[in-house]
């Protein structure tokens, strides 16, 4: 059941031993969310540890890392920026969440209790306001690399009013120079091996569309060259979105022999999330995704031909 900020508040300053669970493959709204409330869950006495399920990306161990978690057998689940079954990690039930905290206008989970706010930006942002009063130097760091990851750095069509005034409460709390360190770290610092992605993504980036339409296929041969893991493909569908007039990026991930998930993202005026809705999948205005148990080459045609539709 949809709950208010007040009743949110109550249960979770009522309830103990709490896991706080964010999506697999996790990016940095789901990192700082996860890691930043369970921090706050301690602080008010509670025993609370976040968990991923995946490896989390070398850009926000700065954040897990800082954490030490004792194990308990947890007695409430608490799930934040997940927004279906799909994306829990494996060994977490569904039927089995006590409260959803999410910012996705589609969200499925079929939680006792639920909190979703789809005009937040992130998810860290709505902690950010049910929190304001509790913030402290490590929080206010978890949810502004969760704010900061899911805006783009403040860029994307996503971020409103209420954004800034988050981002604001956050700098307030944290450490002198700490948003502008999280910056270099998270956007600005690239390995050698990154920065060699990069260059391919743009050598091997296709246009459709009257070049509206870039679609990068990253496949298991492309993942050996380069020796990828965990969070090496993410931000690639960014670079090619560069490309002037294009509107949708795409980059298809193969993650098994016949399973691959589509990044998407698109610029103002084109619903990402519409757009992976008729394959399954969905997220925001901007971003979303989508999953495929097929062939790369059905993948790619199914894609490229529903964007063709929508943008004809």
């Amino acid at each position: 059941m949809a709950e208010g900020k007040d009743a949110i508040r109550e249960s979770l300053e009522e309830w103990d031993r709490i896991l706080v669970v964010c999506h697999k493959n996790p990016d940095g709204d789901a990192i700082g969310s996860a890691w930043g409330l369970a921090h706050l869950l301690r602080g008010m006495g509670k025993k609370a540890r976040a968990f991923c399920g995946d490896e989390v990306p070398k850009e926000y161990l700065f954040l897990t890392e800082k954490e030490k978690e004792d194990a308990f057998e947890p007695e409430k689940i608490v799930t934040v920026d997940v927004a279906s079954a799909s994306l829990l990690p494996d060994g977490i039930d569904p039927e089995k969440i006590d409260l959803a905290i999410d910012h996705h206008r589609a969200n499925s989970l079929a939680a006792e209790k639920k909190y979703v706010d789809p005009e937040a930006a992130a998810c860290g942002e709505i902690l950010t306001d049910l929190f304001r009063d509790r913030l402290d130097l490590y929080s206010a760091e978890a949810f502004y690399t969760a704010v900061a990851t899911d805006t783009g750095c403040f860029r994307y069509p996503n971020v409103t009013d209420r954004t800034f005034c988050a981002a604001l409460i956050l700098y307030h709390r944290a450490e002198k120079g700490a948003f502008a360190r999280i910056n270099k770290r998270v956007f600005d610092t690239k390995s050698e091996k990154r920065l060699r992605l990069e260059a391919w993504a743009i050598e091997n980036v296709s246009l459709s569309a009257g070049g509206k339409v870039a679609f990068l296929n990253a496949d298991f041969a492309m993942q050996r060259q380069f020796c990828t893991g965990a969070g090496d493909l993410d931000g690639l569908v960014n670079v090619i979105r560069q490309i002037e007039g294009v509107v949708l990026s795409i980059v298809l991930k193969q993650k098994e022999e016949k399973l691959f998930k589509a990044s998407v993202r698109a610029e103002a005026g084109f619903d990402a999330s519409a757009f992976c809705g008729v394959f399954g999948g969905g997220g925001h205005l901007g971003a979303a995704g989508c999953s495929f148990t097929t062939s790369a080459a059905d993948a790619r045609e199914k894609l490229l031909a529903e964007a063709e539709r929508r943008l004809s």
